[in-house]
């Protein structure tokens, strides 16, 4: 296990929410739950097909991972986390896009 905790991940749903997760980074896939006590997995990401974005904007500290036609919107708790996450998602993704200034 490389990285895991808490991120806030965006609903792929009517509403588009955002709810926290708890992730983990096993190999080359990133795997989301409800919390960390939970057994469920809710879903999974393979990083090695994923292009990696950072994204400026309203909500601080996101990221997307997309892979096929599918985007997965992540946000970190704070700048450290970011870094964090990145550091550990750079390596293992098809392509990383850094954030352009404006």
């Amino acid at each position: 296990m490389r990285l895991q905790g808490y991120l806030v991940k965006h609903g792929n749903n009517l509403f588009g929410d955002w709810r926290k997760r708890w992730c983990t980074v096993r190999g080359q896939t990133l795997y989301y739950r409800k919390s960390v006590d939970s057994k469920d997995v809710l879903g999974s990401i393979p990083l090695g097909a994923c292009t990696l974005r950072e994204v400026p904007g309203r909500r601080p500290h996101v990221f997307v991972l997309s892979v096929s036609n599918r985007q997965y919107q992540l946000q970190a708790s704070g700048e450290d986390d970011l870094q964090k996450w990145l550091g550990v998602l750079k390596p293992l993704v098809k392509t990383y896009e850094p954030a352009t200034k404006k």
